[in-house]
């Protein structure tokens, strides 16, 4: 008995040592990547971990996430991803910090020219008189996405968050190109709904715009909000399926228009407008249009890893 005590212990004290060591190479692989991108070297950077993401040298999920995307992928798709999603997130990851902490004057450029395209449209909108929902899905990067949504005119917007807003912090420091504020959805209903008067006041009069993710899974935000229980049953990859009314309810407050669209990565990055949809017609559109777009660009979407996607009842 004693002898299997040891055994479990000497097994506890490796995997605390494995464990101690992943942590450190990993602050060392950030810190690297750091003073690589800073140095005007994230090309190269994304060339070689896209090639190790390929040998599986670079694993990016915990507790075999990374089979959990893949199979999710084969199913919907019906094919093997073309490239590693692995490489997706880890592209993410690179992407993020040129963007925020090496202020890389190439993604910023790309980001500045995302945003006009974005810009030019909202503001066609606008000039008809409509009130709009900024909705960009998780393609590429979530952080990229809101930054440029956030420079739409006025220049001030609150984003609904459904995890910390500290990596948008560092990005939207820039009160010039864009004031970024955030509600959380790990509020109560009721600080919630308060949290959200003021902007949705703001939103009417034209001071702010506000901006919300409109494909993240139900089953994601079962474990950090009671907001989960506002879903839509409707099909996706002709399969039964759930959405957030999130989108949905808010556009029906404000009586307006949502536009939908990603951003994706093409020798550099770019954006893909999908459509802008009335409130009436949100809920005969918004699941084709999310469904439609990862047909599109299905390796781009972030996602994949999530267990049950789409498909909680």
């Amino acid at each position: 008995m004693k002898n299997v005590l040891r055994l479990l212990f000497f097994i506890s004290e490796i995997k605390g040592k494995i464990n101690f060591l992943i942590n450190r190479i990993k602050v060392v692989f950030l810190f690297t990547t750091r003073v690589f991108i800073s140095k005007g070297y994230i090309n190269e950077l994304m060339i070689i971990t896209k090639f190790l993401c390929k040998l599986k040298v670079i694993k990016f999920w915990k507790n075999d996430l990374d089979v959990v995307a893949e199979e999710n992928f084969k199913c919907l798709m019906g094919k093997k991803p073309a490239v590693s999603l692995t490489w997706s997130q880890v592209r993410r990851i690179l992407l993020d910090e040129g963007a925020t902490w090496a202020r890389d004057k190439e993604i910023e450029k790309q980001i500045t020219d995302c945003a006009k395209i974005l810009d030019d449209y909202v503001s066609g909108l606008k000039k008809k008189g409509d009130t709009v929902i900024l909705a960009p899905l998780h393609f590429l990067s979530d952080t990229i996405a809101t930054v440029i949504a956030s420079r739409i005119s006025p220049k001030v917007s609150t984003v609904i968050v459904s995890n910390g807003a500290e990596k948008y912090r560092e990005v939207c420091s820039n009160i010039e190109s864009g004031k970024l504020n955030f509600c959380s959805i790990h509020q109560g209903n009721n600080d919630f709904s308060m949290g959200l008067i003021p902007v949705i006041n703001d939103v009417m009069e034209g001071k702010q715009n506000i901006i919300i993710f409109p494909d993240i899974p139900v089953d994601y935000t079962k474990t950090v909000s009671n907001l989960s229980g506002y879903k839509f049953n409707c099909k996706i990859f002709n399969r039964a399926a759930s959405l957030h009314t999130g989108v949905i309810r808010l556009s029906k407050i404000l009586s307006a228009t949502v536009v939908f669209f990603y951003i994706y990565y093409d020798d550099g990055i770019k954006i893909n407008i999908l459509k802008s949809v009335k409130k009436d017609e949100l809920k005969h559109d918004i699941h084709r249009i999310i469904e439609d777009a990862i047909k599109t660009n299905p390796e781009q979407w972030l996602l994949w890893n999530n267990y049950s996607l789409f498909y909680t009842h």
